[in-house]
C-alpha cells in the first residue's frame, strides 16, 4: 500500500510538472503570437473589475486583493476585448498554480532559467560566515555587464542582469509575495545595483556567487521611485517621525534655510521633506534589498549587506537615502541606535500583516560608522535584546 501511495505521489508530481511545462508552452505562443504583455494585460483588467465592485479593494496589496470575494466575482466576468486564448491560459493557470499571479511568477522565472540550461555536474559550494571572505560593489549598468554570476535558484551561471531579476523573483515575489514587483519586473534588470558576493577559492574557476543584491535610483529616476507609488501614499500610512526631526535635518547638511515640515500626512511631510533638498544628487532611494539561502545566512547576509551598502553610498557622496522596510530584524537594530543613522517617515501594517512596514530614511555617514564598528556578532546580540526589550513592553 505504502509502495502504492509513493507511485500515486511520483505520477502526480511529473503530471503536475507536465501540466505545468504545457502552460508555460501556450504562454510563449500568446507572447509570440499576440502580445508580449498579456501577463499584466489579464491581472490589470481582472483587479480593475474587483476594484469596481468592492472599492476599498483598492487599499490592499495585490497578494491580498486577489483573495477577496471581490477578485473571485471578477474572474466570472466574460471580458469581450480578450482573445479567447486569453481566457484559456488563464483557466489553465489558475487551475494549476491556484492563482494568476503566482503563476506570472513562475512563468518570468521559467523564462530565466530556459536561457541558462542546467549543467552536466552542477557547482557545489559553501557559504562561510566569515566577512572577509565577501566582495561588495556598485554597478552602474547592470544590463551593460558581460560577467557572469551564480545564484542559489539556478544552478547554471547567468548574465548578471537575469541573475538579480531571478533572485528578486525567487525572493520578493515567490517568497514574499510582492506582486507588484510583476509589472515593472525590468527595473530589476537594469540600472545601477549593489551586489554582494562569494567567490569560492576551492573551486576558483567558479563564477562569484550572490547572496545579496539591492536596486539604487538616484533622483533622475524620483517618478519611478517605489517610495512614491500611490500604494505607499495612501491615507493608511501614519506618520512616525522622531521628535528631533528638525535637528536631524540640519545636520544633513541638505537644507539652505530652515523651515517647518507639515506634518499633517505623509504625502505632505514627504512632499516638503524631497522639494527643499537643494541637492538632489545626495539623496537616493535603495531597494529591492534581497538576501538568499537559510534562515541562517539570510540573517548574516542581511547584515553584511547593510554594512558593505554604506561605505559605497558614502563614496558616491549620499547623505540620504530613502527606503521601505518590512524586515524586523532590520527594524530592531535601528532601534538600537543612538547617535542617528536612520530614522522612520511613516509605518502601516499591511493588509494581515502582524508587523509594521516602516518607510525611512538611511542617514549614510553615521549609519556607516555605526555598522563598520560592528562585528555579527555584535549586532546579533543587539537586536535579540531589543526583540526581548520589545516582548517585556508588550507584556506589561
Amino acid at each position: 500500500m505504502a509502495a502504492i501511495n509513493q507511485l500515486d505521489d511520483k505520477q502526480s508530481r511529473l503530471f503536475r510538472a507536465s501540466f505545468q511545462e504545457h502552460c508555460f508552452t501556450l504562454a510563449q505562443t500568446i507572447e509570440a503570437n499576440l502580445s508580449t504583455s498579456f501577463c499584466e494585460t489579464i491581472l490589470t483588467d481582472r483587479l480593475a473589475i474587483a476594484h469596481s465592485i468592492t472599492p476599498n479593494t483598492k487599499i490592499l496589496s495585490i497578494a491580498s486583493c486577489i483573495e477577496t470575494t471581490a477578485y473571485q466575482k471578477a474572474l466570472e466576468v466574460d471580458i469581450s476585448t480578450w482573445p479567447k486564448e486569453y481566457r484559456q491560459i488563464e483557466s489553465l493557470a489558475i487551475e494549476c498554480f491556484g492563482h494568476w499571479t503566482k503563476f506570472w511568477c513562475e512563468y518570468e522565472i521559467y523564462k530565466i532559467k530556459q536561457r541558462y540550461p542546467l549543467q552536466a555536474c552542477s557547482p557545489s559550494y559553501d557559504l562561510p560566515m566569515d566577512e572577509s571572505r565577501y566582495q561588495s560593489e556598485v554597478i552602474e549598468e547592470i544590463e551593460a555587464s558581460k560577467q557572469h554570476y551564480l545564484t542559489l535558484h539556478h544552478q547554471s551561471p547567468m548574465l548578471l542582469s537575469d541573475a538579480i531579476a531571478l533572485i528578486n523573483l525567487s525572493t520578493l515575489v515567490s517568497e514574499s509575495k510582492w506582486y507588484e514587483i510583476l509589472p515593472c519586473l525590468k527595473i530589476s534588470m537594469q540600472g545601477c545595483h549593489f551586489v554582494l558576493t562569494h567567490h569560492s577559492l576551492e573551486n576558483c574557476n567558479l563564477p562569484s556567487i550572490i547572496v545579496s543584491s539591492a536596486r539604487i535610483q538616484d533622483w533622475s529616476t524620483a517618478e519611478q521611485w517605489l517610495y512614491f507609488t500611490p500604494f505607499f501614499r495612501n491615507r493608511n500610512w501614519t506618520l512616525c517621525l522622531p521628535d528631533n526631526l528638525n535637528e536631524r535635518c540640519v545636520q544633513l547638511d541638505l537644507y539652505r534655510d530652515a523651515f517647518n515640515f507639515d506634518e499633517t500626512c505623509n504625502q505632505s511631510f514627504e512632499d516638503g521633506f524631497s522639494q527643499h533638498i537643494f541637492d538632489k544628487q545626495k539623496i537616493c532611494e535603495v531597494l529591492r534589498l534581497t538576501v538568499s539561502g537559510t534562515a541562517t545566512q539570510g540573517t548574516f547576509f542581511l547584515f553584511l549587506a547593510q554594512k558593505r551598502i554604506m561605505p559605497l553610498l558614502d563614496e558616491k557622496q549620499i547623505k540620504v537615502a530613502y527606503t521601505v522596510i518590512e524586515q524586523p530584524w532590520m527594524i530592531r537594530f535601528y532601534e538600537t541606535l543612538q547617535h542617528g543613522g536612520y530614522f522612520h517617515s511613516s509605518c502601516r501594517k499591511v493588509d494581515d500583516s502582524n508587523h509594521y512596514t516602516y518607510k525611512g530614511f538611511w542617514e549614510v555617514p553615521s549609519l556607516r560608522i555605526e555598522l563598520d564598528s560592528l562585528s555579527y556578532q555584535s549586532y546579533k546580540r543587539r537586536v535579540i535584546n531589543q526583540v526581548k526589550k520589545a516582548k517585556e513592553i508588550d507584556y506589561v
